[in-house]
């Protein structure tokens, strides 16, 4: 056991024991330098402070035993209360308190959500919720702030944008300033005791149509003189633990209003948004037979016309293919990023292609029933719209775009009415967003 696995579960142990907070500074010191299967241990040790079952009957019985007017369970429950706090939870809250304490408890829940399913005989699900019950009040109670990002941005925060951007990769921070000016924008929600650390992000274009090609944005740098539409083309979240948190909503939310606060003109919002693992995780098994999916191995097929079929094949048997089968030669085709640059490939694959990855976004659901791809699952959650027609076929043809999604990319759209919806079916979400998130430009 190495001195800082040693350290950090004595400072849990004198917490849980004798409620010391006074080492809690050195845990969140010394997390940071342990190895993966040393965070494991100590996540499955932190997870076993928890109600039993016993527990539970007891307080169970104490509310339902006793005599006297039904109107005193009120009395009961308010002296109940303080037992229903875990000392689990009790400790997740004392971080708060302490430097840099947030920003471990955020990370504390990424690398649970990163390690939790190797936790053997540890219910790992129950230790989130109690991070999760901390951070939907910290982070949605008047602690928030939305920033713009602009060229006169300290050069550190634009820097960490540049360094969080997983959506569109940058090279350098120059590349970032090419995203911020008069028709490129960044916002950043922050939190007052992360104030130099966006918690999410999000880059927008303002154009004169729904564009559908990512180059048009990062290459194309003449000024749009009439914009009358917000293209959304990079979401990001900076900390894994906020994962599931709904800050996504609220942030689109708020800027929305801001750019038709700023910008009246603009009537339209859109993303264009990428389909992540689309070829390793969807296609490529498919073209190999797998068939957990709804969609079928057999089924792909039939979206290509059999013109288009004897026309891929014979041009694949030109260029020296030998495989036979058409999802076999299918799959050397897409497996091989060049084929972007082939016309004859192009012709044929766009159409079909584009209705099997429609069935993907649309018909295809996780255990919950949701969207299996998570941006879809994302957006559709948060009121966008989608449809085939905007689904872009040739849309990211970077290197990048073509290994991970065969091109595609996806317009979402936000309707002027989906504001609207936002404030009558959550009516409080809008008064904080008034009074959480203060305009401020950085």
């Amino acid at each position: 056991m190495t001195r800082n696995l040693l350290n950090s579960k004595k400072a849990v142990k004198e917490f849980f024991k004798h409620g010391k907070e006074a080492n809690l500074g050195t845990l969140v010191r010394d997390y940071y330098s342990l190895a993966e299967d040393e965070k494991r241990e100590l996540l499955a040790m932190i997870s076993q402070y928890s109600f039993s079952y016993d527990d539970f009957c007891t307080m169970v019985n104490l509310l339902s035993k006793g005599e006297g007017p039904a109107s005193h369970w009120q009395e009961k429950l308010r002296t109940l209360r303080p037992s229903l706090i875990s000392s689990r939870e009790r400790f997740f809250k004392s971080f708060v308190n302490i430097r840099g304490g947030l920003k471990f408890l955020l990370d504390l829940r990424g690398d649970l959500l990163r390690l939790g399913t190797r936790m053997e005989g540890i219910d790992w699900r129950e230790t989130d919720q109690d991070i999760v019950f901390l951070l939907d009040m910290w982070f949605l109670e008047g602690f928030l702030s939305l920033s713009e990002i602009g060229l006169d941005t300290p050069y550190h925060q634009i820097s960490f944008i540049k360094e969080h951007d997983m959506v569109h990769p940058m090279t350098s921070v120059e590349e970032m300033g090419k995203r911020l000016g008069k028709d490129r924008l960044c916002y950043g929600l922050y939190h007052v005791l992360l104030p130099h650390e966006p918690i999410i992000f999000i880059e927008v274009a303002l154009a004169d149509k729904i564009i559908g090609s990512i180059r048009e944005i990062m290459e194309v740098t003449k000024p749009i003189e009439r914009p009358d539409t917000a293209i959304f083309y990079s979401i990001n979240n900076t900390q894994q633990g906020l994962s599931g948190l709904g800050l996504g909503k609220i942030l689109i939310a708020r800027v929305v209003e801001e750019i038709r606060g700023k910008y009246p003109q603009i009537k339209n919002f859109s993303t264009l948004s990428p389909i992540p693992g689309l070829w390793k995780k969807y296609m490529e098994p498919l073209l190999k037979g797998e068939s957990v999916f709804e969609m079928k191995s057999e089924m792909i097929e039939r979206y290509f016309l059999e013109k288009s079929k004897e026309t891929l094949l014979s041009h694949y048997g030109a260029g020296g293919g030998r495989e036979k089968d058409f999802l076999k030669v299918l799959h050397e085709i897409l497996a091989d990023t060049k084929w972007i640059e082939d016309k004859i490939y192009i012709k044929h694959l766009g159409d079909p292609l584009k209705k099997i990855i429609y069935f993907y976004l649309t018909k295809e659901k996780n255990d919950k029933g949701e969207p299996l791809d998570p941006v879809a699952n994302f957006h559709i959650e948060n009121g966008a719209s989608l449809s085939l027609n905007h689904l872009r076929f040739m849309a990211n043809t970077y290197e990048y775009g073509v290994r991970d999604s065969l091109s595609f990319m996806v317009n979402y759209i936000y309707h002027i009415h989906w504001l609207e919806h936002v404030k009558e079916t959550l009516p409080s979400l809008m008064g904080k967003i008034k009074s959480v998130f203060p305009s401020k430009k950085v």
